[in-house]
């Protein structure tokens, strides 16, 4: 298995894997993982890289970037979610600063 793409979330990897899939008709932006998805990465599978547990936005971000510079996945774009959030103010909102079950997940493909 091919590790494609790695994130972050407080969703359960039910509902995460329905928003990837269905983002068109949900009115989700079209990143090149989810369009992806519509196509070439059709028969993938969504799994746990870090089990959920109580953490801030921060803490959460930081096992995500980690995991993503150790394997490189090709459908990331970004490849330091930290610096992301905090360029765009992302951990000055109350939600960011509460711990909260977060997981880091991964997308992976038969090679």
């Amino acid at each position: 298995m091919n590790k494609v793409y790695i994130g972050s979330t407080m969703c359960g990897l039910a509902k995460l894997e329905s928003n990837h899939r269905n983002a068109r008709d949900l009115g989700y932006t079209m990143s090149k993982f989810r369009t992806g998805l519509e196509g070439e990465l059709a028969e993938g599978k969504f799994s746990w890289l870090v089990k959920p547990d109580l953490r801030t936005q921060r803490e959460v971000e930081e096992l995500e970037g980690n995991a993503i510079n150790k394997y490189l996945p090709e459908y990331n774009k970004d490849y330091n979610p930290v610096a992301s959030s905090e360029r765009y103010g992302r951990y000055d909102q109350e939600i960011a600063q509460k711990e909260t079950f977060r997981g880091v997940y991964m997308f992976e493909v038969d090679v």
